[in-house]
């Protein structure tokens, strides 16, 4: 998360970001609403799933949980480990023999 964060701060990255991603959408409703929150208000880092149906529960449940768009308009969950260790990458074996063993 923290190379991540390091990008999204980054004056590239800040140049080219929409002006929305730091809103929400009003409680008055019809428009958008400047917001100051801190980078780790969107991101989160949880720990490493340990196989694939856990992976595939994650992902279901990030992706069907709805939003509080009055409260931000995205987020993030990033997860790391070794290449192979969630099961979420079907080749991985293919992958480690190429020589993409890290992270």
């Amino acid at each position: 998360i923290t190379d991540f964060e390091r990008l999204w701060e980054s004056r590239i990255m800040s140049e080219k970001r929409h002006e929305r991603f730091d809103c929400c959408v009003s409680a008055a409703g019809g428009y958008f609403e400047k917001l100051d929150k801190l980078f780790h208000d969107y991101a989160s880092e949880p720990t490493h799933p340990d196989d694939i149906q856990e992976t595939k529960e994650r992902i279901i449940d990030f992706l069907t949980r709805p939003i509080d768009v009055h409260d931000k308009l995205w987020q993030v969950e990033l997860s790391h480990g070794n290449l192979g260790s969630s099961g979420a990458i079907l080749h991985s074996d293919e992958l480690k023999a190429k020589g993409h063993n890290t992270e």
